[in-house]
């Protein structure tokens, strides 16, 4: 039995996602990617463990994206 590999590119249709949102992000950095434990325990076990990995330690330079279209 042979194995095969092969390559394909696969485009998904997504919503637009609009102009950058000129305002910084007014978070506190210490809550920009932080679950509380109980959300967390409800959230699929691949899902939680990625929640908590290697959080930003700045917002920056990425603006915000919230101008989404349907």
């Amino acid at each position: 039995m042979a194995t095969s590999v092969r390559r394909t590119t696969l485009t998904l249709p997504t919503a637009p996602v609009g102009p950058d949102n000129p305002l910084p992000a007014l978070r506190p950095l210490d809550e920009v990617h932080r679950v509380d434990d109980r959300v967390r325990a409800a959230l699929p076990a691949d899902m939680a463990r990625q929640v908590a990995y290697a959080p930003l330690r700045s917002v920056l330079p990425v603006r915000l994206r919230d101008g989404y279209g349907r």
